[in-house]
């Protein structure tokens, strides 16, 4: 009876199938990793997930990370997770961890040492059984702690807006099923269902920030609003479609101000710059430096104000060092940011000798001769993946998959070749002036892949997308292509 499956239709039930239709976290034929740790949360994910299987043809495999932080009990946590995958004939993967070694080396606290370590596990397992979805169990009580976590720090509105139900990272799509169920509804469930779970002691572990916040903060704070982690999801909502509008706003002048955008170096034009209004700015510096170095997210208040500050002087040579140790320097006309080791020729994705391969959509495509991989998928459009769309890196694209023509092909350029780029309203220019005018290394450009539909050139790889397959209003569905490079 420990593992008992009840398939019972319930409120909670329905609200997760809502929530997962509304957001469009799955597709038909989905394979999904589901992060478990064998706690009540991710049981319970696992469970719903069993049951809305059949719904969506969902494929589920199991993946659990020991990180052996408290000895019998991490080994008994896997050992739970162990019975559970057999009992309900799932395929599991385990990985251990020696999470507080990785804490020192990489100069980490605990719990983020942990969080990173999960993540990549979750993508090494997605990566080898293919999935197209990672799911974890987080819940919004979670999520209520996440935004107080923020606000505590002093992040922007980015980090304001929390986590998201739905975050492309690649290959896989990172989901989170559970967002809007609250703690309470879970434990319902889980007694509703009768359903078995480890329990955790480092949950009620107080020098762990997290856990101050739960059990002291977060208490303590509902003395004088009890609705207070409703109004901090409130808060998030705000935040996401605020952030839209920002985002959506700076994608109108990026092309006009990103001179030059390489792995490791991000270039602004100083004149366009000083005509942005500050929020702009704001928003520039940070996605500059997550393009620059795609870990550092929500930057705090006080390197991106004496960032601004830096540049407003508007002094040759001057210099500042941001977070994870990013340069920030104003030129004569334009302002870098850069990673401190950054090379001129930086590793980024190439055609060798080769002059044409189609490209598998969806599926994965090899770049012969190098360890780059292009990932294609179709994509429903929602709300959550159009923030997305507006952050794309500028190794990633977003095309209207109904207004690309298959196949899809990779080349390198040829003479005659022209080019519509987005943002110029269909205007053709040649691609060796494209090239030119992008300042792309001249022994790159021969090497640079061109996406190709239909004879047209419809995204310089790295640079520039096509306006005849832009994301338009009125898009359903999407083509989500990104570069990937394998590790070593």
């Amino acid at each position: 009876m420990r593992f008992l499956l009840t398939n019972m239709s319930t409120p909670l039930l329905t609200k997760v199938r809502l929530f997962c239709q509304k957001h469009g976290l799955f597709v038909t034929g989905d394979k999904v990793v589901v992060g478990l740790s064998g706690g009540l949360d991710s049981v319970c994910l696992l469970h719903i997930l069993r049951i809305l299987q059949a719904e969506w043809g969902l494929t589920l495999i199991i993946a659990h990370l020991n990180h052996e932080l408290r000895g019998a009990a991490s080994q008994a946590d896997e050992q739970f997770v162990r019975e559970l995958a057999q009992a309900w004939q799932l395929p599991l993967y385990v990985e251990s961890q020696p999470v507080a070694k990785l804490a020192i080396q990489r100069k980490q606290s605990l719990e983020e040492a942990a969080r990173q370590a999960r993540y990549e596990f979750l993508g090494r397992v997605a990566a080898e059984v293919q999935a197209t979805k990672i799911a974890v169990a987080h819940q919004a009580d979670d999520q209520a702690e996440t935004v107080l976590m923020h606000l505590l720090r002093g992040t922007g509105t980015r980090g304001l807006r929390g986590m998201l139900p739905l975050t492309v990272i690649g290959q896989a799509a990172l989901i989170r099923p559970l967002l809007e169920v609250t703690r309470q509804e879970i434990e319902q469930y889980q007694q509703a269902m009768g359903l078995a779970f480890s329990q955790d002691e480092s949950n009620n572990d107080l020098t762990f920030w997290r856990n101050r916040l739960r059990h002291e903060v977060l208490p303590y704070l509902e003395q004088y609003n009890p609705q207070l982690r409703s109004a901090l999801r409130q808060l998030a909502h705000i935040a996401v479609a605020d952030m839209a509008l920002v985002d959506d706003t700076l994608n109108q002048v990026w092309p006009k101000l990103a001179q030059l955008e390489l792995t490791g170096r991000v270039e602004f034009d100083l004149g366009c710059w000083f005509t942005l209004p500050l929020s702009l700015q704001r928003a520039a510096l940070r996605r500059a430096i997550y393009q620059v170095a795609p870990g550092v997210e929500n930057v705090g208040f006080e390197p991106i104000e004496q960032a601004i500050q830096l540049i407003s002087g508007q002094q040759t040579g001057a210099q500042a060092t941001l977070p994870q140790g990013i340069i920030l320097r104003v030129s004569y006309q334009c302002l870098v940011i850069t990673q401190p080791d950054f090379k001129a020729v930086s590793p980024t994705p190439a055609l060798m000798n080769l002059t044409e391969i189609t490209v598998v959509v969806p599926g994965v495509t090899s770049l012969p001769e190098t360890d780059w991989q292009l990932h294609a998928q179709i994509l429903p459009m929602t709300a959550e993946i159009m923030v997305q769309v507006k952050q794309a890196d500028s190794w990633s694209a977003y095309l209207d998959a109904d207004l690309v023509t298959l196949p899809l092909t990779l080349r390198t350029r040829r003479a005659g070749d022209k080019f519509a780029p987005w943002g110029l309203q269909g205007q053709q220019q040649k691609i060796k002036n494209f090239m030119i005018n992008a300042k792309i290394p001249s022994p790159q450009r021969n090497q640079i892949p061109l996406l190709v539909a239909d004879e047209q050139i419809v995204w310089v790889c790295g640079y520039r997308m096509g306006h005849p397959v832009a994301v338009q209003p009125n898009t359903s569905r999407l083509l989500y292509l990104s570069f990937v490079l394998l590790p070593f």
